[in-house]
């Protein structure tokens, strides 16, 4: 993706809306009720045009892209194998409609990428800092993901596309008691058993939130971690190893090499879709 310069027209007022295309299509299907058929991933089609179409109404964006992921393993199982070996797969209908929903949201004149061995997570995690570095303009992201939901400490406008509500620093604090800078290290901290991301054994909600609360970041906990009193300090000590490959399964790669450009994913444009 360039490293678009100044000099681009109107790059003060640019608007780019990222949309975490896996996560709100599978959401989309799960809403549509019925056994899995693919009627069923029909009907979730349907519901996915006019979904995408709101929310180009709702954001009026100059630029759009919805990532998805490639599917098959990625860079988390290399590090570690058991990765979301608890979530269910893409129901088959789904996974069978799911090059006509791509094409009929670039067909809407939404972009859409995936690319093999990185999730659709880790593409929204670097288009979003490398828009950062280039332009002035919102960045939006439509998710639910929690993982996604960190991007806001970092400038993003997440938006819980079907609730309408925003992922931002109070929200974290009503749902979490912590501030949104410190919710990828409390995730890392208590793990999560349907991706597969262990966590530290025995630490919970309580613990977790009192730590981000007192320290803001692990980094900053493991500095002290020799003074945590009582079974949460010990096992803290006892599983760094743990809580350091959690840090890494919960982070979201922001260095992919995307293969196209603004011109790419500008609404509307004509320049063609990207690959994937």
């Amino acid at each position: 993706m360039y490293p678009a310069l100044e000099g681009i027209e109107g790059w003060t007022t640019m608007k780019l809306l990222m949309a975490d295309g896996s996560s709100l299509v599978r959401q989309i299907y799960e809403a549509v009720p019925g056994p899995d058929c693919i009627q069923r991933a029909r009907d979730a089609q349907r519901s996915a045009r006019s979904s995408f179409s709101r929310a180009l109404d709702e954001h009026a964006p100059t630029h759009a892209i919805a990532p998805f992921d490639f599917g098959g393993n990625t860079w988390r199982h290399d590090i570690y194998p058991q990765y979301r070996a608890n979530r269910k797969p893409i129901p088959e209908p789904l996974k069978e409609v799911l090059p006509e929903i791509r094409r009929d949201i670039e067909a809407l004149g939404i972009a859409t990428l995936a690319i093999p061995g990185v999730e659709g997570d880790d593409l929204v995690g670097t288009i979003f800092h490398r828009w950062r570095e280039v332009f002035r303009g919102p960045a939006v992201i439509l998710s639910g993901d929690k993982d996604i939901a960190t991007l806001a400490a970092h400038g993003a406008l997440v938006r819980h596309h079907f609730q309408r509500a925003a992922r931002d620093n109070e929200w974290c604090m009503s749902r979490y008691g912590i501030p949104i800078s410190a919710l990828a290290d409390y995730l890392a901290l208590l793990g999560d058993d349907i991706d597969g991301v262990p966590g530290v054994p025995g630490i919970g909600e309580k613990t977790a939130k009192k730590w981000m609360n007192r320290y803001g970041s692990i980094d900053r906990l493991l500095q002290d971690r020799n003074n945590l009193p009582g079974h949460a300090g010990r096992q803290l000590r006892a599983h760094l190893a743990e809580l350091e490959l959690s840090r890494q399964l919960i982070s979201l790669k922001t260095d992919i090499e995307c293969g196209l450009t603004w011109k790419q994913i500008r609404v509307g444009s004509s320049a063609g879709h990207p690959p994937g």
